[in-house]
C-alpha cells in the first residue's frame, strides 16, 4: 500500500475514534462512515444498521457524558489489510476512567473496526465494541463458575434480606401482641381482672408459636405476710385464683427468692424424673385441679419475670 493511501486510512480511523469520544463533531460521520454501516455497541440494544443509527448512538453518548470527566488509554492490538488493499481491520483495547464527582468508574473495552476503500476514500463499514466479563484464566470458557459464584452471592443476599425481614416481622408480631396485653391491663378495674390479662397473655403466646404452653400466671406478692396470690389461666382448667405461702414448698420458696431480687428479675424452674413426681404429689396434696397435660408429660418448666 502506498504511503498516501495508508496515511488516509490511519487518519480516517483516528477521526472515527475522536468522533466516538466526542472530540470531533458528529457531522464528520457523514464523510467517514458508510451509509449502510452495521455495528454493535456495548449495550444489548445498541445494534447499528444505518448511518442514522450511528448518529443516534454518538448523540446519546454525548448526552450521557455531560458533567463527566474521561481519561482514556488506547492500546493498539491488531492491524490487517486485505491483499487487495481495499479493506482494513483494526482491533484495539481501551482503558477508561470516568470521574463522576468524587467517584471514579473504571471501564475496559475492546473494539474492532472494519474499513473499506472505494472512490479514493476509506469508510467505516462495521465496528463492534465489547466489555469483557471480569473472569480471569482460561478454565471457565462459558463462565459457568462465574455464574455459580454470582448466583451464590445473590442467594446469600436474598437469604440475608429474608432473615432480616423475618426478624422484623417477628418483632412486629411480638409488639402487636404486647399492645393487646397492655390494652387489657389498662382496662382493669378490679383485682380479679388479672385473670383476663392471664387469658390474653396465654392466647397471644400461643399465636406467637408457644403451642406447648400449659398456662399463664400472674403472682401478686405480699412480703410482709410472706404470701402471694396466684392468678392462673389455662385453656383446659380455665381461670383460678390460689393463695399461697412463700415457704409452702422448697421449689416455690426458691422461685420467690429469685423473682424478688429486684426489677427485671427472672426465675426458671424445671421438673424431670423424681422431682416431677414429687411436684405432682404436691399439687394433688394441695387439691389443685387435675391437669391431664401434667399427668402425661415427662418434663415441666416454669418461667417468671418481675
Amino acid at each position: 500500500m502506498n504511503s498516501k493511501k495508508e496515511k488516509l486510512l490511519n487518519e480516517t480511523y483516528k477521526k472515527f475514534l475522536k468522533v466516538s469520544m466526542n472530540k470531533l463533531p458528529a457531522d464528520m460521520l457523514d464523510v467517514i462512515v458508510d451509509k449502510n454501516i452495521m455495528a454493535y455497541g456495548t449495550a444489548i440494544d445498541e445494534k447499528i444498521q444505518s448511518l442514522a443509527d450511528c448518529h443516534e448512538l454518538v448523540d446519546n453518548q454525548k448526552e450521557q457524558s455531560s458533567g463527566l470527566k474521561f481519561k482514556r488509554e488506547i492500546i493498539p492490538g491488531f492491524r490487517r489489510i486485505s491483499p487487495e488493499e481495499d479493506s482494513a481491520t483494526f482491533v484495539d483495547e481501551m482503558k477508561m476512567n470516568i470521574q463522576t464527582g468524587i467517584d471514579t468508574h473504571r471501564l475496559f473495552l475492546r473494539f474492532t473496526t472494519i474499513l473499506e476503500y472505494s472512490d479514493n476514500k476509506w469508510t467505516v463499514v462495521h465496528f463492534h465494541t465489547s466489555k469483557p466479563d471480569d473472569t480471569k484464566g482460561e478454565t471457565d470458557t462459558w463462565h459457568i463458575d462465574e455464574w455459580k459464584r454470582k448466583n451464590e452471592e445473590l442467594q446469600k443476599l436474598v437469604d440475608e434480606k429474608t432473615t432480616d425481614l423475618l426478624i422484623k416481622n417477628r418483632e412486629l408480631e411480638i409488639e402487636s401482641s404486647l399492645e393487646r396485653v397492655r390494652a387489657i391491663a389498662l382496662s382493669m378495674r378490679k383485682s380479679d381482672d388479672l385473670l383476663d390479662i392471664c387469658e390474653t397473655l396465654f392466647s397471644e403466646l400461643q399465636k406467637l408459636g408457644f403451642d406447648e404452653l400449659r398456662n399463664a400466671m400472674i403472682n401478686i406478692h405480699n412480703d410482709e405476710d410472706r404470701t402471694f396470690l396466684n392468678y392462673d389461666y389455662s385453656d383446659t382448667l380455665g381461670k383460678n385464683i390460689t393463695p399461697l405461702y412463700y415457704d409452702i414448698n422448697p421449689v416455690i420458696a426458691k422461685q420467690i427468692k429469685q423473682i424478688r431480687k429486684g426489677r427485671d428479675a427472672f426465675s426458671e424452674t424445671s421438673f424431670k424424673g423424681d422431682e416431677l413426681k414429687e411436684w405432682k404429689r404436691f399439687r394433688k396434696k394441695r387439691g389443685e385441679p387435675d391437669d391431664p397435660r401434667i399427668k402425661n408429660t415427662k418434663a415441666l418448666y416454669y418461667y417468671f419475670i418481675q
